[in-house]
């Protein structure tokens, strides 16, 4: 395993770790309940509860989409590896050797 292959398996397992912890975080935040500070404004309770809720939601959205976008990089290291790695040549034997010599064509010699 080479280093380019290397660094897409770490990009790939970085992006996996960071999208289960962003959703387990999704998980977490819509068990439990939505904690409010009590400000005493009718109007601040009215819509503190809706803030909190859109910054944890764009909060989970923007790691989410780093860590799709990291994975997906690493998918790609991984793949572009693997098309570039040079396939086995198959071993000819000394035999084999011998008949492709004994099978070409002579060269024409001149009349």
């Amino acid at each position: 395993m080479d280093r380019v292959e290397l660094s897409g398996f770490i990009l790939l397992s970085i992006g996996i770790i960071l999208l289960l912890f962003t959703f387990f975080n999704a998980y977490i935040f819509l068990v439990g309940g939505i904690s409010t500070l009590g400000t005493g404004q009718i109007s601040a309770q009215t819509f503190e509860p809706l803030i909190e809720a859109m910054v944890r939601m764009l909060y989970l959205v923007v790691m989410g989409w780093i860590g799709s976008i990291v994975t997906n990089r690493g998918i790609q290291l991984i793949r572009k590896q693997r098309e570039v790695a040079p396939l086995p040549q198959p071993s000819v034997k000394e035999d084999e050797k011998e008949n492709l010599k004994e099978t070409k064509p002579e060269e024409s010699q001149p009349k």
